[in-house]
């Protein structure tokens, strides 16, 4: 099953639109490795960026949850330079880009 951007917002945040629909789909599926990629989690670290310093943390936790999961496989863009883009995320709290 390929997991887009809203697939992860929805799952991630308990108040989205599509969390219960994203739900579903996910049960529907059953058992299976969920594909992405690192775009994906760009984009989804944008969805938060402007939402303050909590939910900022919470999305780059998310993402290392999500590259550690091992029912996920996440198709890199280049490691490397996303891991160093994900801690200047995690630093740049107080951001709104």
């Amino acid at each position: 099953m390929f997991a887009d951007t809203l697939y992860w917002v929805a799952i991630v945040n308990p108040r989205d639109q599509y969390r219960d629909a994203s739900q579903r789909a996910r049960e529907e599926v059953g058992e299976c490795i969920v594909a992405t990629t690192d775009e994906v989690l760009g984009e989804f670290l944008n969805a938060f960026s402007s939402f303050g310093p909590t939910l900022k943390r919470k999305a780059a936790e998310s993402v290392r949850t999500i590259i550690g999961d091992p029912t996920v496989k996440v198709f890199p863009q280049s490691r490397d330079p996303f891991l160093d883009a994900l801690n200047r995320y995690s630093q740049r709290s107080d951001q709104g880009y």
